[in-house]
């Protein structure tokens, strides 16, 4: 998937116990629609996610083992909710640093 660029619609990556990178998603951007990611065991960062600049939707991330929300560091824009939840590593927001606005934001450790 690292040729894909542009994709025209919703990103969902759940339950994938076994996915360890989302480092085949490093093209995609700069706008999305959607973005889910959440409940692999062995999936620890967002790194990949880095292009992704606005997603008109919502945004929701969460999985036991992510230790933070680097890979979003480039986020500026959430149409919709951001929620961020069910990480219990993650200690802090730092990787949405340059987030200006998101119409709601949940956070939920």
């Amino acid at each position: 998937m690292h040729n894909l660029t542009h994709f025209d619609g919703d990103i969902g990556i759940r339950g994938n116990n076994a996915l360890e990178s989302l480092y085949g998603l490093q093209n995609i951007g700069p706008v999305v629609q959607g973005l889910g990611i959440g409940g692999g065991a062995a999936l620890t960062n967002l790194a990949g996610l880095e292009n992704i600049t606005t997603v008109t939707g919502n945004v929701a991330v969460g999985g036991p083992a992510l230790e933070n929300l680097n890979g979003l560091h480039n986020l500026v824009s959430v149409g919709g909710l951001l929620e961020i939840s069910n990480n219990l590593l993650i200690s802090d927001l730092t990787g949405l640093d340059s987030l200006h606005s998101a119409k709601h934001v949940r956070y939920n450790r």
